[in-house]
Parts: structure tokens; sequence; C-alpha cells
């Protein structure tokens, strides 16, 4: 595993992937697919920043496919701290790929490792993540872990993703049968679900369970024009997104 791949499997990146993930729903920016693995992208590389410290706006969604040709077809920027280039891999020129290779590792660059830049460039900021990491060793041990339970998947059940709340309406298997307050509905795996529904909850101060809803709407005298389930909640979430 490269210095880079190692920062990216900190908690401080899986937090702002998934802010970042949510912040665009979940939706590839640059072919608009969804219902499938999303990676951040970032627009440029910058020295002395970590990968979680970039601004939101250099960050964007991209399936995965789409990140790939990103990275073979399109040069990264790689900045100074003020704003400076500084010089592409001399391998695969910038690219982060050699299409040549494409049988291995599907022709990623093994001297930058798909950054478009040398790989030991980030060897400093895998050593001060280090540093970090043992200063506030002890004080975090001390620190009672947030345990995320999610709902059971069942019939009936009402979840979130980054499109919002939805509610399960048929169970096969590992997959299941979803509806959105829209009316939407689609197909997918729970386990893709977990995943994304953990990362959401990760990131949110406040969460509203499902039993919750009414209560909620009551309090702040919302408006009410159905007894689905799933619109009551629908209603109770979107408010208390807005207002947390």
């Amino acid at each position: 595993m490269s210095d880079y791949e190692s920062l990216l499997n900190t908690a401080e990146w899986r937090q702002k992937r998934a802010e970042i993930v949510a912040r665009d729903r979940d939706v590839c920016q640059r072919c608009g697919e969804t219902g499938i693995p999303i990676e951040v992208h970032h627009r440029y590389y910058m020295a002395n920043t970590q990968p979680w410290e970039y601004d939101n706006d250099a960050l964007v969604s991209v399936c995965r496919p789409c990140h790939k040709v990103i990275h073979q077809t399109e040069s990264i920027p790689f900045l100074d701290r003020d704003g400076n280039l500084v010089s592409k891999c001399g391998r695969c020129e910038g690219s982060g790929y050699i299409p040549k290779f494409n049988h291995v590792e599907n022709g990623v660059c093994f001297k930058c490792y798909g950054a478009g830049f040398s790989a030991e460039g980030f060897a400093w900021q895998l050593s001060a993540f280090k540093k970090y990491n043992a200063e506030r060793m002890h004080s975090a041990e001390q620190m009672p872990v947030r345990e995320i339970i999610l709902p059971e998947f069942k019939v009936g059940s009402i979840h979130i993703n980054r499109k919002g709340p939805y509610i399960i309406e048929a169970v096969n298997g590992g997959c299941v049968t979803i509806r959105y307050a829209d009316g939407k509905r689609g197909n997918l795996r729970v386990d893709v679900l977990e995943r994304i529904e953990k990362e959401i909850l990760s990131v949110k101060r406040v969460v509203l369970k499902e039993d919750e809803a009414v209560d909620y709407i009551k309090r702040n005298n919302l408006k009410l024009e159905s007894d689905d389930s799933l619109l009551i909640y629908d209603v109770a979430y979107k408010h208390l997104e807005r207002n947390k």
C-alpha cells in the first residue's frame, strides 16, 4: 500500500469523503450515474495539505469508471502552498496511468500510484499523520466510541441514504426494493445501503428515528397531507435537516 493510500484509510478522510458524497447526493458528477460505487476525486493536489484538509470545492464525487478515465486522460495539477505547479510524475507524465500496462492493475502507475506525481511526495504527510495520531492516542482511548445501530432492513422499515428517506417494500435475499417519498423505486443490495446509511449517520449531529417523526411534526406544527409513514417521516426529516 502506498503512503497516499494509507492516508485515504484514515477516519479523517472517510468522514470528509462521506460529506462530499452526501453533498453530491450519491451521484457521479461526471456522467450522472447513481446506484454504483462512488469515489471522491481531488481536482488538484497541494503540498503540505492532508487529503481531508482541502476545501469542499476542490473535491467532487465520481463513479469508479469515470474516476479511472479522469486519471487516464487528464493531468491533475499538483500545487505548492503558493499555488505554483509542481513537476509531474516522470513515468506517467502526470496522468497516473500507463495505458500499455492496462493488463496489470488497470494500468495504474506504480511510481505515483495514480496520483500524477511522485508518491514519495506524500511521505511527509504520512509521517506527520502518524505523529499527530500518536499524540492524540491517549485522549482518544478515553473517549466513548459512538456505535451506529441501524434499524433492521425489513418490509415497512424506513431508512435514509443520500437521496433522502426511503421505505423497504420487498426483500429478496441480499437485495431490497425501496421507494422514495416522490414515488421513485429502486432495487439495491442491503450491504450497500447499510454502508451508505452508516456513513451518513457518522457525520450527522442529529438523527431522527422513525418512531419520533409524528411527535416532531406535532411539536413543530408541521402540515401533514397523508398518513403514509414514509411521507410523514420525509416531512419531519427535511424540516430537521433545514433547521438543525
